[in-house]
């Protein structure tokens, strides 16, 4: 049986991120919202202002406004028992939670992800094994997972990194996308050309061009939008 399609709510959003059969959103007025499943409470966020959210499997975790975390969702090995302290960005994988705390170091807890990679950080993106970070310096770093020929992390700096299942996709300083991992279904073959913004799926990616057109790649694409 597919799974039910769930609309996204009305109203006006800052930030949106998707998970398996759920999403949640940090809606204009800084309040959260999520739709879609809602097996383990994954889809009913926590009350509340904040400025970033982001979920995956079963959870979800968000930054509020005064630089606190809060996780909600299944909580089967402790991937929304929250860290205290002050805090950038978070990121919900599938059985761990990572974010970047305020000093630009990182934070990860859950299963099998109690250590973090040293360094400053700017960004973290991750999936059910793998996570890659960005660094202060423009570089990428994949830590722990790596699965699927995604190591080594790629060569070169960039200003945005996401990853999918097994592959993972860079949006370089000189704005190319260079992707790697898995290419079954050629997620991992970028389109040419200056690009201003990446986003991965599960095996497919998308990104906005620098003339604003929409590119993507990979499997099962969505339409393409029009004008």
């Amino acid at each position: 049986m597919l799974p039910a399609i769930y609309p996204a709510p009305v109203g006006t959003f800052s930030q949106v991120s998707t998970g398996i059969y759920f999403s949640c959103g940090v809606r204009t007025d800084s309040s959260l919202a999520c739709w879609g499943d809602n097996a383990d409470g994954r889809a009913t966020p926590p009350a509340g202002t904040f400025t970033n959210v982001s979920v995956l499997t079963s959870h979800g975790c968000a930054v509020r406004t005064d630089g606190s975390l809060q996780c909600w969702g299944d909580n089967e090995v402790r991937q929304v028992s929250a860290p205290s302290g002050t805090f950038t960005q978070a990121a919900a994988g599938d059985d761990y939670s990572c974010a970047l705390r305020a000093d630009s170091t990182a934070v990860c807890w859950g299963n099998w992800y109690g250590a973090a990679p040293a360094g400053d950080f700017v960004s973290v993106a991750t999936d059910g094994l793998d996570s890659y970070w960005l660094q202060s310096d423009g570089q990428v770093l994949c830590w722990r997972g790596c699965s699927y020929g995604a190591m080594p992390s790629p060569v070169g700096t960039f200003t945005q990194v996401d990853v999918g299942s097994n592959y993972g996709c860079g949006l370089r300083d000189d704005d190319a996308i260079v992707c790697w991992g898995t290419n079954v279904y050629g997620q991992a073959t970028a389109p040419s050309g200056e690009f201003s913004q990446l986003s991965t799926g599960f095996d497919h990616a998308c990104a906005v061009r620098a003339d604003q057109t929409v590119a993507c790649w990979g499997r099962d694409l969505p339409p393409t939008p029009v004008a």
